[in-house]
């Protein structure tokens, strides 16, 4: 089968094509024919040798990715949801080694679900990573009727799941995103959007009641700023710094950090969000497996909107 190769860390011209043999599934996974693959900003930070770096470096292959919806064509003896021939999609052994760059990959059974039949497979490779942190991290904030949520980095793929769910549960939605992705985060269903490239533009904003913080660093303490006593915050990328945790603290503001993982088993719950239409994924740009240093370029570059995916 052909798969992705990275031969060593660096510059998404690192990648060659190989052939290796079909994996063979355990009794607890399936073998999955992939039909297409998205690509998440953790590809090229694993990539580029900023992150999991010491989980990839002996591999050989080093096939990385997560995200991947296909069929499955055969099943360990004891896996008991699924039979060849099934469409299936998932986030497959996050945060370890996915393999998802190929033509086939093997997974865990409690690592996907069956593809919903009202979306096809590049919307279900979409929704997949990107969609499990977003629900992951409201889950956590507990988002509920009413509630001010502010959502940072609105336009991206963990950004405008998350408006969407938000919405779905009658919050009251604040994204952040450039000025030019205004009126996606408003078609996504924010009830405001501001732009992140105004100096203090999180001055103008206060009773916000729960945050999902997806940038880091000082952007961390300016959403404290926004919020009221007995708030919650749930950062993505970093965990706050000890002085913020205090000031957080002395105004009984709760945050952690969190990172999704494919054992969290809320890949059922995206495929019947997907199945009662109450999310639905946007796929800027779609590629080839044979385009994907472009795909990893386009990633890197910081500025997608909603999901890229690459079909196989």
């Amino acid at each position: 089968m052909k798969v992705v190769d990275l031969k060593r860390f660096g510059a998404a011209d690192n990648f060659s094509f190989i052939d290796i043999d079909v994996p063979s599934p355990s009794e607890h996974q399936v073998l999955i024919k992939v039909f297409a693959f998205s690509i998440n900003p953790i590809d090229y930070l694993v990539r580029s040798g900023q992150a999991m770096k010491e989980l990839y470096s002996e591999l050989k292959p080093r096939i990385i990715g997560w995200d991947i919806a296909g069929v499955v064509e055969s099943v360990g003896k004891a896996v008991k949801n699924f039979k060849e021939g099934d469409e299936v999609f998932g986030m497959i052994n996050f945060p370890g080694v996915g393999k998802a760059y190929g033509e086939y990959v093997v997974a865990h059974q409690e690592h996907i679900a069956l593809k919903p039949s009202n979306i096809n497979f590049v919307d279900a490779a979409a929704s997949t990573l990107a969609a499990l942190t977003a629900y992951k991290a409201l889950e956590i904030l507990k988002v509920k009727k009413d509630d001010r949520v502010l959502i940072h980095g609105a336009a991206g793929g963990v950004g405008h799941f998350a408006v969407q769910i938000a919405k779905s549960r009658k919050a009251y939605v604040i994204g952040t995103a450039s000025a030019s992705n205004h009126s996606f985060v408003k078609d996504m269903g924010a009830d405001e959007v501001l732009d992140y490239h105004v100096p203090q533009y999180l001055n103008v904003l206060k009773n916000v009641d729960k945050v999902l913080e997806s940038i880091g660093g000082e952007n961390i303490e300016k959403s404290l700023n926004t919020m009221n006593s007995d708030g919650l915050i749930v950062c993505l990328h970093s965990r706050p710094q000890d002085r913020i945790e205090a000031r957080a603290k002395a105004r009984r503001i709760s945050g952690q950090s969190m990172v999704v993982n494919s054992d969290d088993k809320d890949i059922l719950s995206i495929a019947k969000l997907l199945a009662d239409g109450v999310i639905h994924p946007y796929v800027s740009k779609t590629y080839t497996i044979d385009e994907i240093i472009d795909a990893h370029i386009n990633i890197e570059s910081g500025k997608t909107i909603g999901k890229i995916v690459v079909t196989v």
